[in-house]
């Protein structure tokens, strides 16, 4: 059964033995505590990129500190942030308090759409783990997991993507982001499959994430649409912002 929504009434604690991080945003205040990322160039871009109406609900998932779902409900009329790490919903309830707009977002603890059964959305937003791990490296410790896509990166994507239909509304829209050697036309037919429009809704040249460094080799052998150049590193790559659109 999915999670209860939970509510404002928590206790803001700043700091304590650990320690916290603050993190500012296009006018917003972020609260970020061990345990919790602060949101990478992937996150930000999302972020700047989809526009919301006052009568779009959403869903967010794999809220983190709940970056993506606190800049929707400045607008949007429904929001509902989900994320299989208590420490993160737990984040994500507190950023929404700190900002006053807790009475907007309903935060559940669970696995992608599993706390959200039953229900349907105009947006839902995505920045999934997505670095391809080489076979021999797979890890599923709390340092890893927020980063880790499987061994060709589409692990939870696939997840996200199969599954979205049936949480979208008739002219709904899901909305991700790409790393590019993950491929843009892999993700287009992908999307299709699952019987959503694809469209880019947006590209941005960041720096090369520095686990990618690290997997080089394995990342330019899943390489299929050779985005990653031969020879010398790579000092950057595109990250695009995808769209699948319901109807």
């Amino acid at each position: 059964m999915p999670e209860p929504p939970r509510k404002a009434s928590v206790e803001m604690e700043i700091g304590g033995e650990q320690g916290i991080h603050l993190y500012l945003f296009r006018g917003l205040i972020f609260l970020v505590p061990d345990g919790v990322q602060p949101p990478k160039q992937g996150s930000t871009l999302l972020a700047r990129t989809v526009a919301f109406r006052p009568d779009d609900t959403v869903l967010e998932l794999g809220t983190g500190m709940g970056l993506a779902a606190l800049m929707a409900a400045r607008t949007a009329g429904r929001v509902i942030a989900t994320d299989i790490s208590p420490e993160c919903t737990s984040s994500t309830l507190k950023n929404a308090v700190l900002n006053g707009l807790s009475d907007k977002i309903e935060v559940r603890t669970g696995d992608l759409y599993d706390p959200v059964i039953g229900l349907t959305f105009d947006k839902i937003l995505a920045n999934p783990p997505q670095m391809p791990v080489p076979p021999s490296r797979e890890r599923g410790d709390p340092q890893a997991l927020p980063d880790n896509g499987g061994t060709d990166g589409w692990a939870i994507l696939d997840r996200i993507i199969t599954a979205a239909p049936e949480y979208l509304k008739p002219a709904g829209c899901l909305v991700f982001t790409l790393f590019d050697f993950l491929g843009q036309e892999k993700a287009f037919a992908k999307l299709g499959r699952a019987g959503l429009n694809p469209r880019l809704l947006a590209r941005e040249l960041q720096w090369f994430p520095r686990l990618g460094y690290e997997r080089l080799d394995h990342l330019r052998a899943i390489d299929e649409e050779g985005t990653i150049p031969q020879g010398n590193q790579p000092l950057h790559c595109w990250r695009l912002v995808i769209a699948g659109a319901k109807g």
